[in-house]
């Protein structure tokens, strides 16, 4: 699992596997979704789960959609932003990031699509801390992004609010990654049958 999946996607596929089948034990292994592309692969995996970005793989593989959400721009409650009558990622781009390091490696179509409209992101934070992003944007003019679910707990706080942008082409979208030509155990083709 790549580390953002194990915290939400994963957490309701394993409860209900192990509410089934409570005798099979399930080994979970948390590295970087490229990684976990290499071992599903090579066959240590049995199925790796990550977010879209990396699943260039090849066609022998198969893919199942687990989930999909919007990116959530947060930004402090009295941002200058939230003076514009509509927010666009341009004018979003126009302030510092303080970024979680997930959502800088998953930037790749997005950066190529803005340097092409020749719109530069100036990031001045990048961290997995999140309690220091939050803070940085709390203080400054930065706004970060990731993945809504991990700002969910930070909902009710009176000092950040997540930016209404009319963009609605960016999110995060998780797969479960295998191989379905490969023999499996009868446990493994279970929890892909719960999947």
């Amino acid at each position: 699992c790549g580390p953002v999946i194990i915290h939400t996607v994963i957490q309701e596929i394993i409860t209900k596997f192990n509410s089934l089948y409570p005798n099979i034990e399930v080994n979970i292994h948390v590295d970087h979704p490229r990684k976990i592309v290499e071992k599903v692969k090579s066959g240590y995996f049995d199925i790796g789960f990550l977010s879209t970005e990396y699943l260039n793989v090849e066609n022998n593989f198969k893919t199942l959609s687990l989930h999909k959400e919007n990116i959530c721009f947060i930004a402090n409650s009295s941002h200058p932003i939230l003076l514009e009558d509509k927010i666009s990622i341009n004018k979003i781009l126009q302030y510092p990031l303080a970024l979680p390091k997930i959502f800088i490696e998953n930037m790749g179509s997005l950066k190529i699509n803005l340097s092409e409209a020749n719109i530069s992101i100036r990031t001045c934070l990048t961290s997995n801390d999140y309690n220091l992003l939050l803070h940085t944007v709390r203080n400054t003019d930065a706004i970060t992004a990731a993945p809504k679910h991990l700002f969910d707990r930070y909902s009710e706080s009176k000092d950040l609010v997540c930016l209404d942008y009319n963009d609605d082409n960016l999110y995060w979208h998780a797969h479960a990654l295998y191989d379905p030509i490969r023999m499996y155990s009868g446990s493994t083709k279970l929890f892909l049958d719960i999947i």
